[in-house]
């Protein structure tokens, strides 16, 4: 049947996605809808997107891959578009109930919803690394006092550290830094207990020992369970533990 152009335009021409209006010469296709040129820009920023830039949908994963129209009325969008075009490109009075696209240009994308290493601080567009609930650029995942780099099967321990905007970050420590600086010390050995000795550790009095070393200062002879613990009185001998027999020799008569 033979149209006007003006009827021909209303009932069959795509409406672009953002202003609704006929799209009638060069359009691009992104985000399942359909665009004029000047009116796909960045919902952030408002950079005009499709000419050398890259598009993201908001809410979408970042690595699937949004393709360019093929129509012949469609122009190509340079670049590598980033998005969710799995679908022939929709009109917003095709689809009223889908959500509408929100597309945005890589570096606002980044900024909202990019994954930021915790060790550099810079945004990760290439191979990550996941540990410790983030993730890394795999040559940033390294021991945080250190800074030598972990092997492939190498045992690392994590600590809350305080970040910027006052954030907590687990980082990664090699075992003998993790010791050194966070291991709670054996009250009658003062050596770190580390992590794979927790189990066999005896708080008493307020401090923690290797079971070992839970023993009278004098004679050497471990406490056992319900055995009474002496602490030493103020002075040299503060922070030592007697059994009652040599408490009451050395200090009884003091």
């Amino acid at each position: 049947m033979p149209y006007c152009e003006a009827h021909y335009v209303e009932r069959f021409c795509d409406r672009c996605a953002h202003c609704s209006l006929p799209i009638r010469d060069e359009a691009l296709s992104a985000l399942g809808c359909m665009w004029h040129p000047e009116c796909l820009t960045c919902v952030e920023c408002g950079t005009q997107l499709g000419v050398d830039g890259e598009l993201v949908c908001r809410d979408e994963p970042a690595d699937t891959q949004l393709a360019a129209a093929s129509d012949a009325t469609a122009a190509t969008l340079a670049g590598a578009l980033i998005g969710a075009l799995a679908v022939p490109a929709k009109t917003a009075a095709e689809a009223p109930d889908e959500p509408a696209p929100h597309p945005m240009c890589e570096n606002c994308w980044n900024r909202k919803y990019g994954d930021v290493c915790p060790a550099c601080g810079k945004l990760i567009d290439g191979a990550a690394l996941e540990a410790l609930g983030s993730k890394w650029h795999p040559e940033c995942f390294k021991c945080t006092s250190c800074a030598n780099p972990f092997g492939a099967g190498d045992p690392f321990f994590s600590h809350a550290d305080m970040g910027a905007n006052d954030t907590t970050t687990l980082r990664p420590y090699c075992k003998n830094d993790y010791v050194r600086l966070f291991c709670d010390r054996c009250g009658g050995c003062s050596e770190p207990i580390a992590p794979e000795e927790e189990a066999d550790t005896v708080r008493a009095l307020g401090r923690k020992y290797h079971r070992n070393c839970l023993m009278c200062s004098v004679c050497k002879t471990p406490f056992g369970p319900g055995d009474p613990l002496i602490p030493g009185p103020a002075g040299e001998h503060e922070g030592k533990l007697f059994c009652k027999a040599d408490y009451t020799k050395m200090f009884a008569d003091k």
